[in-house]
Formats: C-alpha cells, sequence, structure tokens
C-alpha cells in the first residue's frame, strides 16, 4: 500500500521516500554491533544529510507553497500536504537523531573512557583550562552583536552556531547574538585522570558572556542555528554560464532562513 500518495497516483514522494532513506542510514547508528566510532560517522551522516535536505529539497517545496500552491506533484500531493507532512516525519526522525546520541552513543563513548563534560562537572584544573582557553584563544575572535533600532539584525552565515543573548542593561531589556567561531575546533579536550574529556565550544562562551557583556545583566541565553535556501537558481540561458553559477554558489549563504534550531 502507498503510504504517501492517492490510490490513483503511482508514485511515491520524493521527499518523503528520502526521509525514509535516512532513517535507514540511522539504524546503522543504533546497531550496537557496529564499533562505537563508526555509529558516531553513521548518526553524522544522517545530521549532515538532514541539512542538505533542509537547504535543497524543503527550501524547494518551500518555494512552491508560494509560486505554485495547487499543482500536485507525481504523487498527487501538493507543496502544502508535502510539507505539513514532511514536518511531522522531520521532527519524528530528530527525536530519533537525539535519542540515539543520549540514550545509546554517548553511554556506549563513556564505557571507552571518553566523556563531554558540562561546565559544572569540571574540577578546578579544569575549569581554569577552559578559562585560560576562553582568554587567550576565544575572546580575541569574538564579535557580539548587539540589535536594537540601530543596529539590525545581523546576516547569520547558514548553518552557523550562534548564542542568542537577553542582557539588561539601563533598566531596559537588551537582545544580542554572539556567533560560535567556526574556526576553532568545536571540542576542547581538557586532562581527564581516566580516559579523555571534552567540553564544547558554545559551553565556555556561555560560561563568559559576563566578560563579554560587563555593563549588562545576563538574563538568558540560547544556542541557536539557522539552515538557509541554498537550492541553486541558474539561468542555463545565461551569456556566461560559469559567472552565473559562481552568482547563484554566491548566493547560497544569503539565502532565505528555512529552518531554526534551537537548544532546549
Amino acid at each position: 500500500m502507498n503510504l504517501y500518495s492517492p490510490p490513483d497516483f503511482p508514485f511515491h514522494n520524493r521527499e518523503l521516500s528520502w526521509i525514509d532513506f535516512n532513517s535507514r542510514v540511522l539504524e546503522e547508528a543504533f546497531e550496537k554491533d557496529n564499533p562505537v566510532l563508526e555509529r558516531v560517522k553513521f548518526l553524522s551522516i544522517t545530521a549532515s544529510n538532514l541539512d542538505e535536505f533542509f537547504m535543497v529539497r524543503v527550501a524547494g517545496v518551500m518555494d512552491r507553497m508560494h509560486s505554485k500552491p495547487n499543482v500536485p506533484d507525481e504523487s498527487g500531493m501538493t507543496p502544502m500536504e508535502q510539507f505539513d507532512k514532511l514536518s511531522e516525519k522531520i521532527h519524528e526522525f530528530a527525536k530519533k537523531q537525539y535519542s540515539c546520541l543520549h540514550h545509546s552513543i554517548i553511554p556506549a563513548l563513556k564505557k571507552n573512557k571518553l566523556r563531554f563534560l558540562k561546565i559544572k562537572d569540571l574540577n578546578k584544573a579544569q575549569k581554569q583550562e577552559t578559562d585560560q582557553y576562553f582568554d587567550k584563544f576565544l575572546f580575541p575572535v569574538l564579535t557580539p552583536h548587539a540589535v536594537d533600532t540601530s543596529r539590525p539584525f545581523p546576516l547569520l552565515a547558514n548553518k552557523s552556531l550562534n548564542i542568542a543573548v537577553r542582557l539588561e542593561k539601563d533598566g531596559g531589556d537588551v537582545f544580542a547574538v554572539v556567533q560560535v567561531p567556526s574556526i576553532l575546533p568545536r571540542f576542547f579536550e581538557v586532562k581527564a585522570d581516566n580516559g579523555r574529556a571534552f567540553v564544547m565550544l558554545e559551553d565556555i562562551i556561555i560560561d563568559h558572556l559576563s566578560d563579554l557583556f560587563e555593563l549588562c545583566r545576563i538574563l538568558a541565553w540560547c544556542p541557536f542555528r539557522i539552515t538557509r535556501d541554498s537550492d541553486l537558481d541558474i539561468d542555463e540561458e545565461a551569456d556566461d554560464l560559469l559567472v552565473e553559477i559562481e552568482h547563484s554558489l554566491k548566493k547560497r549563504q544569503r539565502g532565505d532562513p528555512v529552518r531554526l534550531e534551537l537548544v532546549s
């Protein structure tokens, strides 16, 4: 029985079928007979695949919702019907990804003496390491962006990790954004008595937000990530096709947002 299209249409929906394919890749990350680092690779592949899926496939569906809202595809589904079903399946898929990470892979890594620590879990020596790393390497490359009537919201790069910060200054609320630098490794290794231990870069930055906003009181923060429309829109009738492709590639970093991810 075709789960994705009415009986009169003999084709499966392409986008929904792709989610099923990525789910089969995720099954390899759950497979306990696979080496644990191979399972990590499979999980990371599903995340990378999903990024590209949003950048191209979901962005295409959203574009057709505006340009051809009532035109069904080969499976008989209109763009809105596709979007609703995609939203349902992708949310379920993301839950499985995080379940795999937190309930399967991280415990397996811990058994192999590889741990990921939060700031509150650090001992005195490890905390000193992260403080020194922030002062020497992180602080010089961070550029906080305040957002108000005179300073518009910054253009955030596609797939960049950022930290939204709500501040209090002179009795009023202020909003700011701190981009986690991609030029530095995402994980910082600290010395551990038994095995290896790592701290995530954004956790170190959050621990030092007061150093970035010395004149403000930190009220709240939230790491977030934006995925942008990166579907190539190429005019094949252009005089210089190479120039047209280069122009389209540059636009990939400035496309409309199609996904917002928040750390809850």
